[in-house]
């Protein structure tokens, strides 16, 4: 048999590209007993894959995994609304933010107070003639800033939840990254 050929058949089976005719093909050819040392791996692999051997399955393994599904499944009907996270570690995104957040401040602050010492012609207007009015707006601002926020938190939290029944899973599992 080619060899060519069957070297484009093995890499066509490694892309999951092969019908099943050529992977009879394949199959036959490493049956025999001219396979070339360079392919003396593949022939073995073909050969577990393809006889008809019976896989011991060890004892105990079907209750094993019927009880960690069943686990599992309990973890999450009882994990409708998690209680609110640890926190466990620091979250450096909030913290740059928040430094950010301190270094626009200060700059800001230290414009405003140059310009005011020049005596410039800047001057804050009132926007508002009526007091009362100013207040119910600015009430509206903060209220609608405050719901935009704890709609933000509420998100963190469900993604922190998911987050932690992802760990839970692994270290119960001892899979590790």
């Amino acid at each position: 048999m080619d060899i060519k050929y069957i070297e484009q058949l093995l890499e066509s089976f490694y892309e999951g590209a092969t019908s099943i005719e050529e992977e009879r093909v394949l199959f036959d050819f490493f049956q025999g007993t001219d396979v070339p040392e360079s392919m003396k791996d593949e022939q073995q692999l073909f050969l577990k894959l393809y006889r008809s051997e019976e896989i011991a399955v060890p004892f105990g393994l079907e209750s094993k995994l019927e009880n960690l599904i069943d686990e599992l499944d309990k973890d999450n009907k009882s994990d409708t609304k998690p209680a609110r996270p640890k926190i466990k570690s620091i979250n450096w995104k909030w913290v740059s933010g928040i430094a950010a957040s301190i270094v626009i401040f200060i700059s800001a602050g230290l414009f405003f107070h140059k310009s005011f010492d020049k005596k410039s012609d800047f001057v804050v207007q009132d926007t508002y003639s009526d007091p009362k009015e100013a207040y119910r707006e600015t009430q509206k601002t903060m209220l609608l800033v405050s719901n935009k926020l704890n709609k933000g938190l509420q998100q963190v939290e469900t993604v922190q939840g998911n987050v932690d029944k992802v760990n839970k899973i692994m270290n119960k599992n001892n899979i590790q990254l």
